[in-house]
């Protein structure tokens, strides 16, 4: 990349209010997102491509409404984005920009298409359901509060699964064995090396 080349950060919440947050006009103090809000862009209107996370993730990675990527739903046959359709670090990556990606990816390519190996950081996370629910037990919770089922109706007929919880209320273990701190940690050691 030459001397004129931009860094490009994008962080996505899961299961986080948009009103909880100082940087727009929240409760809660966040220090790191309002220096990086005022030295970048805030997004003040956007829009949620559908209510479910699974095609939601890849409208987000493509730009593209849901029936234009194809991932529609949750299912086999419903939740792979179609061939050939580009993702937005695919297209960082051919550009010439060092990709790193770390959390919940929940996209489903077809093999030709998936870059995942290719990228300088790649790391899978995963949903963080174990330590949610010895949170939840610690605080004398139901540890299966974490996880609520769910059955919903498909093309195919009815399908039971279940969804996340946004649960407990307060982390009580180290901060340092967060999911999330862990996984801030790992994109901020990219982020330097870079």
């Amino acid at each position: 990349m030459g001397a004129q080349a931009e860094n490009l950060v994008v962080l996505l919440c899961d299961q986080l209010q948009r009103d909880v947050l100082d940087v727009y006009g929240g409760r809660v103090p966040t220090r790191a997102w309002s220096t990086l809000a005022g030295q970048g862009a805030v997004c003040e209107r956007f829009y949620c491509a559908t209510p479910l996370c699974m095609p939601t993730r890849p409208s987000m990675m493509t730009g593209r409404w849901a029936h234009s990527h194809g991932a529609l739903c949750f299912g086999e046959g419903y939740d792979t984005v179609r061939a050939g359709v580009p993702f937005l670090p695919d297209l960082l990556q051919d550009a010439g920009f060092a990709v790193g990606y770390e959390g919940i990816w929940h996209c489903k390519r077809e093999a030709a298409d998936d870059r995942r190996d290719a990228y300088e950081h790649f790391r899978e996370t995963g949903f963080p359901y174990g330590p949610y629910a010895e949170a939840c037990e610690c605080q004398g919770h139901d540890p299966g509060l974490s996880r609520a089922a769910v059955n919903t109706p498909t093309d195919d007929g009815r399908t039971d699964w279940s969804f996340s919880i946004p649960v407990p209320r307060r982390w009580d273990s180290p901060l340092d064995e967060h999911p999330d701190m862990q996984t801030a940690r790992h994109m901020a050691d990219f982020i330097r090396a870079h």
